[in-house]
């Protein structure tokens, strides 16, 4: 999945939550969900200052102590540790990206798990953040 994906799954779990640490935990664990289902990634070099204005976008919409932010964090860390251990900055701590896609879905021709994924994310986040007025 694209980082944006992980970071609407992880605000969307943070948004259920009223706790910065299970937010953070819940964002890993949609990592985890989201990358066993088959999908097609995209360019690194497009993923990730995408995730990063997203990342953004979410801290100034929620605030940095909110819930949906350290989901949102959650959810992109892996991503992020991957990116360093991949740069030869240290070792693997989650195991989601494994050559044998043993962890990570297969991927695909098709963008069309990536857009349910992140539509029900969305609306998750809709529901919640209107609930919460």
């Amino acid at each position: 999945m694209t980082g944006m994906v992980h970071e609407l799954l992880g605000a969307a779990a943070g948004t259920l939550t009223r706790s910065k640490t299970i937010a953070f935990i819940s964002g890993i664990a949609t990592h985890v969900i989201a990358d066993s289902i088959p999908h097609m990634d995209i360019d690194p070099r497009l993923d990730v200052p995408l995730s990063a204005a997203l990342l953004y976008g979410i801290s100034q919409r929620y605030g940095t102590e909110s819930t949906e932010f350290w989901g949102a964090l959650g959810g992109t860390i892996p991503d992020a540790e991957h990116g360093t251990s991949m740069c030869g900055l240290g070792k693997p701590v989650f195991h989601t990206h494994v050559e044998d896609g043993k962890y990570h879905g297969k991927q695909t021709e098709s963008r069309l798990s990536q857009f349910l994924v992140a539509g029900f994310a969305l609306a998750v986040l809709a529901i919640a953040s209107t609930n919460r007025k």
